[in-house]
């Protein structure tokens, strides 16, 4: 093996491939010089690394339409939606399906955020725009009645019923200046009304209180079978009928026993033979025939 003298490499024992100056040999002491680092993004030449400086912002491409991204070690959120991705979803969604009454008003509830921070976004209550789609259809522009700003990036809007006369499941896309597009809202429009306790907004049920004026016929366990139907020991009588032929009031005595009530009759006078329970029914008609009011109102 042949023996070489010991000596300091010169820049001139090492080749360069990209087009840059030759790199300082190792050992000497000296950073290798910018131009012998290629850039393919179309940025300035990065720095040395060593020499205590950031690499610059050009050096760094994106691919999402954001703004370029400042350096990755500042201690500060990197701008644009490069950064936004990080912390939050473009599009954030909540997962719930509203329920809401066909052709009834409702206030919905929507959270704005900062495209820049991911933040809250208060202040939009006057630019926000609101598209709704109903079951079946596709996307148009409405006009809330209201939009409150609840702060905090929050918002009251309240939508007209007549967005919703449709039964089926919707959706609604909320913009604004500044803010993420909000989807998190869809809907479900049903034929009843879980907040209405007294008849759920049936047609078919009387929209008052069990036993109240207008509401269902209440009977108590004396005069009911363990099924429900009337027992033999109830007695319907003193019926009323107006002049064309419909009956406007009657009597409902309930006894003891069936013995009892087999003696009963329509000319017995209230209390007669031992009545334990007595109801009196009074019914009202529209001018086009229907039923204005039922009324079943207990009298003993």
């Amino acid at each position: 093996m042949a023996d070489y003298p010991l000596h300091d490499m010169g820049v001139t024992d090492f080749p360069t491939i990209n087009g840059g100056s030759a790199p300082q040999q190792i050992g000497d002491g000296a950073m290798t010089a910018p131009a012998d680092f290629t850039t393919t993004n179309g940025g300035t030449s990065p720095l040395q690394i060593g020499d205590g400086a950031f690499m610059g912002t050009a050096d760094f491409t994106t691919t999402n339409g954001g703004v370029t991204p400042g350096y990755a070690v500042q201690g500060t959120l990197v701008p644009g939606s490069f950064g936004q991705s990080l912390f939050r979803s473009r599009s954030p969604r909540s997962g719930r399906v509203l329920e809401l009454t066909i052709n009834q008003a409702a206030v919905i509830t929507v959270f704005m955020q900062d495209t820049e921070t991911g933040q809250g976004l208060p202040g939009l209550a006057s630019v926000l725009t609101t598209q709704l789609k109903k079951s079946n259809t596709a996307f148009s522009i409405i006009t809330p009645t209201l939009i409150t700003d609840r702060l905090f990036g929050w918002y009251d809007l309240s939508i007209a019923g007549t967005n919703f006369d449709t039964l089926g499941e919707g959706a609604m896309h909320i913009t604004a200046p500044g803010a993420i597009p909000n989807d998190e809202i869809e809907f479900k429009v049903i034929a009843i009304d879980k907040y209405d306790a007294v008849h759920m907004g049936l047609s078919s049920l009387p929209n008052a209180n069990a036993a109240a004026i207008g509401g269902l016929p209440v009977i108590t366990a004396i005069g009911q079978g363990p099924g429900g139907q009337i027992k033999a020991n109830s007695f319907n009588d003193k019926y009323v009928y107006d002049t064309q032929g419909r009956m406007t009031s009657m009597r409902n005595r309930v006894f003891a026993d069936k013995t009892t009530a087999d003696t009963a009759s329509d000319s017995d006078a209230d209390g007669a033979h031992g009545e334990v329970e007595r109801f009196r029914v009074t019914v009202t008609y529209n001018t086009d025939g229907t039923i204005k009011t039922y009324e079943y109102a207990k009298e003993l």
